[in-house]
C-alpha cells in the first residue's frame, strides 16, 4: 500500500462561522489561500458536492488536478478527495477535510490533508507541512478581513 503525507494544524479565527464557512466553499477563488495554486474552476456543482479544476504552478511548470469537494453546513465540515478518474498530473491521490467549531466569538478551525505525488516523498514533504500553515494562516486572514 502506497502511503501519503501530510497532516493536521488548526487555529482560532476571529471571524464568525458563517463567513469562514464562505471562505472555504468559495472555490473561484481559492488561489491565494492554497500555495502555489493558480487557478481553481468549478466543473459540476450542487448542494452536497462541488467538482474544482485546480492548476498549480511549481517554477516554469503548471499542472491541473481535480478535486471533489462535500460540503456538510450543518456539520462545518468540508471534505475533499481527489478525483482519480480524472487526469490529474502531479497527484496520484489527494484527500482531506476542514473543521469549523465555534468558540466564543471566533471559531476553532481546522486542516487535515494528505497526499501521494509523481515526486519522491523527500522532496515535497517540507511543501506539504509549510502548505498547511500558509493555507490555514490564509483562510483566517481573509475570514477576518470579511471577504
Amino acid at each position: 500500500m502506497e502511503r501519503g503525507q501530510g497532516g493536521t494544524a488548526l487555529t482560532l479565527v476571529n471571524a464568525p462561522l458563517e463567513t469562514v464557512w464562505r471562505v472555504l466553499v468559495d472555490y473561484p477563488h481559492h488561489s491565494g489561500l492554497y500555495p502555489r495554486v493558480t487557478s481553481a474552476e468549478v466543473l459540476e456543482a450542487d448542494a452536497d458536492h462541488a467538482l474544482v479544476r485546480y492548476v498549480v504552478g511549481l517554477g516554469p511548470f503548471s499542472f491541473g488536478f481535480h478535486v471533489n469537494n462535500y460540503p456538510d453546513e450543518a456539520r462545518g465540515r468540508l471534505v475533499w478527495r481527489l478525483d482519480r478518474d480524472r487526469r490529474n498530473g502531479l497527484f496520484r491521490d489527494t484527500w482531506g477535510y476542514w473543521q469549523v467549531e465555534p468558540r466564543g466569538e471566533g471559531v476553532i478551525l481546522t486542516y487535515a490533508m494528505a497526499a501521494r505525488t509523481a515526486l519522491p516523498a523527500f522532496l515535497t514533504r517540507g511543501a506539504e507541512r509549510d502548505g498547511l500553515v500558509e493555507t490555514l494562516r490564509a483562510v483566517r486572514e481573509r475570514a477576518e478581513q470579511g471577504r
